[in-house]
């Protein structure tokens, strides 16, 4: 018996929702990331205020 690759046939059926997988962390990553910018922008201006 020769043993055959079972991960090509892993990633031909999850090769769509790796995809979509990957494109909902770069839209959290960009989502945390406008976040944060706003956070450090108010306390920046809180800083500046004060």
């Amino acid at each position: 018996m020769t043993r055959r690759p079972t991960h090509t046939h892993h990633l031909a059926s999850n090769g769509m929702f790796e995809n979509y997988a990957s494109r909902a962390v770069l839209r959290m990553f960009v989502r945390w990331g406008a976040a944060s910018f706003l956070v450090l922008g108010l306390i920046s201006f809180a800083s500046v205020a004060l």
